[in-house]
């Protein structure tokens, strides 16, 4: 019987979330990035095991300093890296738990 190898020794994955934020006065959130690289809008790499969304939720909470809850899925990006590697990126919609 041959054993299949784990996906981890067949790739390289570098994934993360992409939160696009808007509150209902319709402005949207951005977020001061580090080293003077202007504003973004919040997201970073995946912790594991989280989900995509989780990981949305607690980048969000990190760098804005505010609950969302996630209302949908904007868009998956995908691009091979090259060799073993690849690049996943998962971009959410959220608004505020709380306006005030």
């Amino acid at each position: 019987m041959q054993c299949h190898p784990s996906s981890k020794e067949l790739f390289k994955l570098k994934a993360t979330s992409v939160v696009v934020v808007r509150n209902k006065d319709k402005k949207w959130l951005m977020v001061d990035e580090s080293k003077n690289r202007g504003v973004s809008t919040p997201g970073g790499h995946i912790d594991p095991p989280e989900s995509f969304l989780d990981g949305a939720i607690r980048e969000t909470k990190e760098e804005a300093g505010i609950d969302i809850e996630i209302k949908g899925i904007l868009r998956f990006e995908y691009k091979p890296q090259g060799g073993k590697k690849m690049k996943l990126r998962v971009v959410v919609y959220g608004e505020p738990k709380d306006e005030n």
